[in-house]
């Protein structure tokens, strides 16, 4: 699969970390910039604003939480983050790269199941 911000060439794709396509689209990469798109890329599964925030205000403690909504906006604008809602108010951030699938939702307890889109076909 190849994305937006990567280039084809003949033999082989480059792919760009978010980092990576930040600066080369011209955006500066201020420590809580770095913080933030290393806490969705290391994060194994989708993760939500507040505690992209938590994991940023342990090593930055004036960083404020206006910033990751602002990062999280962009990286969503670029085509590098998907943005979905698990339920009721419950905003989630993913990594492109890391792959389209689908949702399973518990309206009881509010698990979230990753399921891959294979499972959807025939």
């Amino acid at each position: 699969m190849r994305f937006p911000w990567q280039k084809q060439n003949a033999k082989t794709e480059e792919h760009r970390s978010m980092t990576d396509e930040l600066s080369h689209q011209g955006y500066r990469m201020t420590p809580q910039r770095i913080m933030i798109v290393s806490a969705i890329e290391n994060s194994e599964n989708h993760i939500s604003a507040e505690d992209i925030y938590a994991q940023v205000v342990a090593k930055y403690p004036n960083v404020n939480v206006s910033t990751v909504y602002r990062t999280l906006e962009l990286l969503e604008q670029l085509g590098l983050v998907t943005k979905t809602e698990m339920g009721v108010g419950r905003i989630m951030y993913h990594p492109v790269e890391k792959g389209h699938h689908h949702h399973l939702v518990c309206r009881t307890c509010g698990n979230v199941i990753d399921l891959d889109e294979s499972a959807l076909l025939h």
